[in-house]
């Protein structure tokens, strides 16, 4: 089974939902009884569906720590903002003593 997204510029959401489309056709194949009689072919399709379980798990998790280190790239460049602030109001205050 492959999954091939053409689009370069394919939103994650359209990631996940091709991973996921993927995983519903294998369970089906897997329940329907769609594989060959031959064990391999089982075993081969349960453990594509395993794997396309644990990836996606792992997404979601590599997701949530971006989504965590977003958040705080957010706070930090918003605080490096407030103190450039405050160091430009304390350079005019110090500028108006100097001469």
């Amino acid at each position: 089974m492959v999954i091939e997204n053409t689009s370069t510029t394919a939103s994650k959401e359209t990631e996940d939902e091709l991973i996921r489309k993927a995983m519903e056709r294998a369970k089906a194949a897997l329940v329907n009884g769609e594989v060959d009689e031959d064990q391999t072919s089982y075993q081969k399709l349960s453990a594509m569906v395993a794997e396309i379980e644990r990836l996606t798990g792992v997404a979601a998790s590599w997701r949530e720590e971006a989504w965590y280190h977003l958040q705080r790239t957010e706070e930090a460049i918003q605080q490096t903002e407030e103190a450039e602030k405050r160091i430009k109001a304390a350079q005019r205050r110090l500028a108006r003593f100097s001469w």
